[in-house]
């Protein structure tokens, strides 16, 4: 399993509520094997931050929100981005593990860390 950060917007949270899936194909951020290549150096746990970081630089303007899911393939989608890839395969909410967001609104200036939710709090989030 590959764990993945796909940023959404609280519509497309709502989304995934009610049907229980998110729909293919689904941008996304991964710890992929070209980011092990290429900064060798860092843990897989500051690996697995950037690339939720990059998710939520991915989302819309407004309140940011990154699903973090485990799925079985994903496709490199970027040679100058090695954590950006494309989930081809419908993602079940039982294979989320998490939910990152912002409490409110934010602007484009704002640098401040996403939250971490379980799914047991999304409607909570919504």
């Amino acid at each position: 399993m590959t764990r993945v950060y796909i940023p959404l917007t609280l519509a497309g949270l709502a989304d995934l509520q009610a049907s229980g899936t998110l729909a293919p194909p689904l941008r996304a951020h991964a710890v992929t094997d070209a980011v092990r290549e290429e900064w060798a150096g860092a843990s897989e746990e500051e690996w697995e931050y950037e690339a939720l970081n990059l998710a939520a630089d991915d989302c819309p303007p407004g309140r940011r929100v990154v699903v973090a899911a485990d799925v079985s393939v994903v496709r490199p989608d970027d040679p100058e981005d090695p954590t950006l890839v494309v989930v081809e395969h419908e993602v079940p909410l039982r294979r989320v593990a998490a939910v990152h967001a912002d409490l409110t609104e934010v602007d484009a200036t704002q640098e401040e860390d996403l939250r971490w939710f379980a799914t047991q709090e999304i409607p909570d989030l919504l």
